[in-house]
């Protein structure tokens, strides 16, 4: 009996004999790096938050989502300036003194090639995002002594700062004759409280004295009162001027400063001399019926040169000011003993007293000695003030494993799909169609 011939197609096998290992393991990795990849994705959300140091609290993400690319990524946005207005005050983060107050603000403007820029339009607030304030610097300093009728001469130092960056604005901060002085490393204050007692003993010694002396008169007869203000202003190459108005007045400009609309002197840089000890011009106003005891005054301020004790504590809270503001330069005082005796004369003191503060201070100086300020303990300080900043939270934690789970799966399902879809192509372009006679 003949058999019955029969053809049958026959395709070749599943190419790759390992196939199925490489795959699986393929995508049980795949799935741990998506996981990872899904935790800053899917698990974490922005927040509005407030906050003193928004650089640093707007990435809380894990450290490697920076891998990421950034078109995957979530961006949070950048934070919310804060508006100054005249009047407003601010401390910095290193805090020092008290507050400054804000007095003034002009618009900047740079001009195409030339490297000093111009002060415009009177502004009455201006936005400001956490700047440092390295570019501010101070500008001058007035000790202002209250002679009234008091057994001693009260003394108040006003300080004003010039900053030009991101607007033109000025500032001061009011300084008393007491600072706190714990947490203080560099004993900043006890060199300033002991600059503000030597003062203190001058200007007692000498009124005691110099308006007793006087000539008896109708005018003189009357009960002291008033102030003398001590205006100084650093100074590089004009510290001969010592006339009033060159203070305060577009005269006498160092080649660092620049006048405003309302004629106010203000600084576009640090000043050029840096590298030297610093000096001052000065002057004095006398207010009240203090005119009438000009030539006595002239005799303790005598200008130009002012009295060992007074460039004592200017210079003082010069340098102490610049390290608040994060401003540190050649000339710095509090990180060398060398630089500090320099600076800071010894004088000496009315009778019963044993030694003056700033004796004192030279030896607290060289117990202390020589201080790298590099770190940026020292180097960047902003004001501390508050602003809404946008953040990367996590969410609570049942929400964020669902959220990375979803996302995850849907990515394995996605990629699946794929991976299936060519797989399959594959398969049937190297399939080999034939037929087998039984």
């Amino acid at each position: 009996m003949p058999w019955i011939q029969l053809s049958y197609n026959v395709t070749q096998p599943y190419p790759g004999r390992y196939i199925t290992l490489i795959v699986a393991i393929f995508f049980v990795s795949l799935s741990v790096l998506l996981v990872f990849m899904n935790i800053p994705l899917s698990a974490y959300t922005i927040q509005q938050d407030i906050t003193n140091n928004p650089n640093a609290s707007m990435d809380r993400m894990p450290s490697y989502s920076s891998l990421i690319p950034s078109s995957l990524r979530q961006n949070a946005g950048d934070f919310t300036p804060h508006t100054f207005t005249i009047g407003d005050t601010f401390l910095t983060n290193f805090s020092l003194f008290a507050s400054y107050t804000i007095l003034a603000a002009y618009d900047r403007q740079d001009l195409p090639g030339s490297p000093v820029p111009l002060a415009s339009n009177t502004l009455s607030g201006f936005a400001y995002k956490n700047y440092d304030l390295s570019q501010c610097d101070v500008l001058g300093i007035t000790i202002s002594i209250d002679l009234g009728n008091t057994s001693l001469p009260v003394v108040q130092v006003v300080a004003t700062v010039s900053c030009w960056f991101p607007v033109f604005f000025l500032s001061h901060v009011d300084l008393w004759y007491t600072f706190d002085t714990t947490n203080d490393p560099l004993q900043i204050m006890s060199v300033i409280n002991s600059t503000f007692r030597d003062l203190d003993q001058y200007m007692s010694s000498y009124t005691s004295v110099t308006f007793n002396r006087a000539e008896p008169s109708a005018d003189l007869d009357q009960v002291i009162n008033g102030t003398i203000d001590i205006i100084s202003k650093q100074c590089c190459t004009r510290c001969g001027d010592h006339t009033h108005p060159s203070l305060i007045g577009p005269d006498g400009l160092e080649k660092y400063e620049i006048i405003s609309p309302d004629n106010h002197i203000l600084l576009y840089d640090h000043p050029s001399c840096d590298s030297k000890d610093v000096e001052f011009k000065s002057d004095f106003i006398a207010n009240g019926n203090l005119f009438m005891f000009l030539q006595n005054i002239d005799d303790i301020i005598s200008p130009p040169e002012l009295p060992l004790v007074i460039n004592n504590t200017i210079r003082a809270l010069y340098h102490a000011i610049r390290l608040d503001l994060g401003v540190i330069r050649p000339n710095q005082i509090y990180n060398s003993p060398t630089r500090f005796n320099a600076s800071i004369a010894n004088w000496t003191l009315p009778v019963g007293e044993t030694a003056s503060g700033a004796y004192y201070t030279r030896t607290l100086r060289d117990a202390i000695g020589e201080v790298d300020l590099s770190n940026s303990t020292y180097m960047v300080h902003v004001p501390d003030i508050l602003y809404f900043t946008p953040v990367f939270k996590q969410k609570p934690l049942g929400q964020a494993i669902s959220a990375v789970f979803v996302s995850t799966f849907s990515m394995l399902s996605a990629i699946w799909a794929a991976f299936t879809f060519v797989a399959s192509a594959i398969v049937t372009v190297r399939s080999k169609p034939g037929k087998i006679d039984i």
